[in-house]
């Protein structure tokens, strides 16, 4: 269980899902009354899905689901928002680390889906990002070390999906 769990504070995670899958649902609701032409709004997903409607059904199904630290709540808010032209942020409170975990996750995820990056190199590319990408010089700007700043405890709870390669982090950093 995660500290969260531990301290009985998941519930809010939870209630925000929700209300967010709600409100991305009735955006959906309006924007289908729009009659958008096809070419506009039809999109090859990689996850099998033909619809909006089928991925916004895939997206209750992870927000609704008992599966802890789910993080296909978030690649699938990402793609049905992207889908219907909309905007989102991603942002951790210091807006470095576990952004850059999150940020390089998902251009990882449209290099795949969108740019036909090969299924056998996500996971070199992604790891790339983490290690020689643009996020590492986020994090020398605000802490002066070219370094994310994790604890191992800390990645210990974290999805295997945003534990970032070994040697671009460091617990030794004031952030």
């Amino acid at each position: 269980a995660t500290l969260a769990a531990k301290m009985g504070l998941e519930g809010a995670q939870y209630r925000n899902n929700l209300d967010s899958f709600h409100r991305l649902a009735e955006y959906h609701h309006r924007y289908a009354k729009l009659n958008l032409p096809v070419e506009n709004t039809k999109r090859v997903w990689s996850s099998g899905c033909g619809s909006f409607t089928e991925m916004l059904e895939k997206l209750r199904l992870a927000v609704y689901s008992d599966k802890k630290k789910n993080t296909e709540v978030l690649t699938l808010a990402a793609a049905v928002t992207r889908a219907m032209a909309g905007l989102r942020f991603t942002s951790c409170k210091s807006g470095k680390d576990r952004t850059g975990m999150s940020v390089t996750l998902e251009q990882t995820n449209l290099l795949t889906d969108e740019f036909d990056l090969a299924r056998t190199e996500h996971q070199r590319s992604l790891q790339a990002m983490r290690s020689e990408g643009t996020r590492l010089m986020n994090c020398e700007k605000n802490i002066n070390c070219k370094k994310f700043a994790f604890h191992k405890f800390q990645l210990s709870l974290f999805p295997r999906e945003y534990v970032p390669p070994a040697g671009t982090y460091t617990s030794r950093v004031q952030t």
